[in-house]
């Protein structure tokens, strides 16, 4: 385990419980009392209400008439479109095996059951194949709309979740491919923030007051 399952190891040293949320029954607040729902096709339903209202669109408030936000959000002319003329480009060979390189292999997938595994040992033809789909995706700024799909798993924030929802919080398994378009896309904005230190610029011209006295 030392080799192989640190997590695991650590784990049994501590004597951490393994808590895993089986959620085929759960409670339900009606009033104030609680009550206990354990017919699969309503413990779906109130499943799925529940983690609907957690990830519904949040309607922001209009921070127009705020001197500070107005600021914020007014743009920078510092800023020079020509330095983000390459976020868009053909992906490379090269930036395609870094960016698989970078992810682990175990991580869980999406619904489509894709692993990082599976992509990473395609071969150099289905590579170029990938490549290909990938760049179509960045040039048309179009995903398939099964990306935007996720599953979700509740995972316990204590050591027994009680057949409380409230108490657990989700994790949302995204596809795989996806994120290995996102990752060549955030790659290559963290490298021209960096390069022209942008986000040292917008700090000092927002906030003043977070330059250093010299």
């Amino acid at each position: 385990m030392i080799a192989n399952n640190q997590g695991k190891m650590l784990n049994s040293l501590l004597n951490r419980p393994h808590s895993k949320v089986v959620v085929d029954r759960l409670f339900k607040e009606e009033g104030a009392t609680k009550v206990l729902v354990t017919s699969p096709s309503k413990v779906r339903e109130e499943t799925k209400i529940h983690y609907e209202n957690q990830m519904r669109a949040r309607k922001p408030q209009n921070f127009s008439r705020r001197s500070i936000w107005s600021r914020i959000y007014e743009p920078m002319t510092c800023i020079q479109s020509t330095w983000f003329q390459d976020i868009l480009s053909e992906i490379t060979e090269e930036e395609w095996g870094l960016v698989l390189q970078s992810f682990k292999t175990k991580t869980a997938p999406g619904i489509s059951g894709i692993t990082y595994s599976l992509i990473k040992n395609a071969s150099p033809s289905t590579q170029r194949i990938f490549r290909k789909f990938a760049n179509y995706c960045i040039i048309e700024a179009s995903f398939p709309k099964e990306w935007k799909c996720a599953q979700i798993y509740p995972i316990p924030k204590g050591t027994s979740w009680d057949y409380d929802l409230g108490n657990t919080r989700p994790i949302a398994l995204l596809e795989t491919f996806r994120k290995c378009i996102t990752k060549i896309l955030t790659n290559r904005l963290s490298a021209v923030l960096v390069k022209y230190q942008i986000l040292k610029e917008w700090n000092f011209l927002v906030c003043p007051e977070a330059q250093p006295n010299i």
